[in-house]
């Protein structure tokens, strides 16, 4: 692979967006809730062997797991992008995972990819950049992660657009996101999609073959908010069941018919 050209520097929007979540993901009181693992995600509440997941930290590190499970052949690919990396805990797991090949954890925010440099070790390297403006050469990734963070990423078709132009023809996206019915501070105006079909419909617009898509609300967003009632937090169940009206995990494969562009 060509290696990563740099970084992309953000918008003043951006910006705002990237101090908000530096704000809330290194909250101490959200820390509590989430647990000491560095993964923040609605959790996928089910075990390998069927049976239930009751803590969230757990959850959270299933949700990871589950993403891998999804590439079995994991032993021929070379570049893997986790892009909305967050802390770093799913780059390190998806770098042990795909082991040699080089692992970019991806984020837009410098300080959260500074507590992944500092607490997680990967074979790859750590990029600040703008996920409609990856820093990457054109058709040269292997695999592209994106946990719970395309919903942010406005609009989501750009993002897939991208993805589809760094991806190799063949190439896989391997996404879980959430189906929204109203916008919120989760999701955009221009991100709502309450259906899989409409969620499909825009991956496949910008040069994507579903390989695999499902909602999984009932072992995602349902036992999450569940979850968030037991602790006590009731309004944030409310308020994520009164906007999302499920959970999407996906693998979608880039087409060998698109053209490919250049980074701007």
């Amino acid at each position: 692979m060509t290696s990563p050209q740099g970084q992309t520097k953000p918008t003043s929007g951006l910006t705002a967006m990237r101090e908000s979540y530096d704000r809330a993901i290194l909250n101490p009181r959200l820390r509590a809730v989430f647990g000491p693992t560095d993964a923040y995600n609605l959790g996928f509440w089910r075990q390998e062997d069927g049976n239930p997941v009751t803590q969230l930290s757990q959850a959270c590190g299933r949700l990871i797991e589950r993403h891998c499970s999804l590439d079995p052949a994991a032993d021929a690919v070379g570049c893997v992008l986790d892009v909305g990396c967050g802390l770093g805990l799913s780059t390190a797991l998806f770098s042990r995972h795909y082991r040699p090949a080089a692992v970019y954890g991806i984020n837009l925010s410098p300080h959260q990819l500074r507590h992944g440099r500092r607490h997680h070790r990967i074979d790859g390297g750590w990029i600040a950049a703008d996920a409609l403006r990856l820093p990457i050469a054109s058709g040269t990734a292997d695999r592209i992660h994106c946990i719970e963070a395309a919903m942010h990423f406005t609009p989501r078709s750009a993002f897939f657009a991208e993805a589809a132009r760094v991806l190799k023809p063949g190439g896989q996206l391997i996404v879980t996101d959430v189906l929204a019915i109203a916008a919120s501070d989760i999701v955009a105006p221009a991100n709502l999609a309450g259906t899989l079909d409409s969620y499909l419909s825009v991956a496949i617009g910008q040069g994507f073959a579903p390989v695999l898509a499902e909602d999984v609300s009932a072992d995602t967003l349902d036992p999450f908010c569940r979850y968030m009632q037991r602790i006590g937090l009731r309004n944030v169940a409310r308020y994520m069941q009164s906007r999302l009206s499920g959970y999407v995990i996906a693998v979608l494969q880039r087409r060998s018919d698109i053209g490919r562009g250049e980074p701007s």
